[in-house]
């Protein structure tokens, strides 16, 4: 039981504003252009190189990750569930990630 509670208590936490955030938010912005601007020249030029679809969802967690810490400190329940969606997303990588090998 203490162990849900201090789970609920770093998850619910007040939003960390800082230079540090935009790390992730930077990493999964790159991650879904290359996703998306591979896709793009696989389609025109035929297949230069191969983008796997999984780089989406890293990218999206990343991103929910940044952004659960760019919210105002009065939003931490707002920032919790960014925060649980984004461990989901990093699940469902991890499962798309094993049902590709």
């Amino acid at each position: 039981m203490a162990l849900l509670g201090r789970l609920k208590a770093e998850f619910f936490r007040e939003p960390r504003d800082g230079k540090t955030v935009w790390i992730p938010i930077g990493f999964g912005g790159l991650l879904i252009v290359l996703s998306v601007a591979g896709s793009l020249v696989n389609e025109a030029r035929g297949m230069l190189f191969s983008v796997s679809p999984e780089f989406v969802l890293l990218g999206m967690a990343f991103l929910l990750m940044g952004g659960a810490e760019l919210l105002p400190v009065d939003r931490y329940r707002v920032a919790g569930l960014i925060r649980i969606v984004t461990v989901g997303v990093f699940i469902a990588w991890f499962g798309a990630l094993l049902l590709t090998l």
